[in-house]
C-alpha cells in the first residue's frame, strides 16, 4: 500500500481491527513522518507556478484551482469554479499573470 492515501490506510487498519493507528502508521514507516517539500530552483518571481485543482468537493459542484509562484510561494490565485472546462480553469490563470 505505499502509493495509497492517508485515509484509505486507516480505513483498511480499522478494518482488521488496529485501533491505534498512528503508532502503527509510524512503527511500519517511522521515516515517512514528516512531510517533505520538494526542493526546486527558481531563478526569480514568476519563473515558475505550480497550478493544481482539487475535486473532492465535487458532488456540490465545488473544483478550486489555486496557483502559487515557485519562488516565494506566493499565492497568484485561489478559485473556487462550478466546473472543470478548460476555459474555466485558464481564466485565473490570465488573470493572476
Amino acid at each position: 500500500m505505499p502509493n495509497s492515501g492517508e485515509t484509505y490506510v486507516i480505513g483498511a487498519l480499522r478494518n482488521r481491527g488496529i485501533r491505534r493507528i498512528r503508532e502503527a502508521i509510524n512503527t511500519v514507516d517511522p521515516g515517512r513522518r514528516y512531510l517533505k517539500q520538494k526542493k526546486t530552483k527558481q531563478k526569480k518571481y514568476t519563473y515558475l507556478w505550480h497550478i493544481d485543482s482539487h475535486h473532492k468537493l465535487r458532488r456540490w459542484r465545488f473544483v478550486i484551482h489555486g496557483g502559487i509562484d515557485g519562488y516565494s510561494r506566493y499565492i497568484v490565485y485561489l478559485q473556487c469554479s462550478k466546473n472543470n472546462k478548460s476555459e474555466t480553469v485558464t481564466k485565473p490563470f490570465f488573470r493572476g499573470s
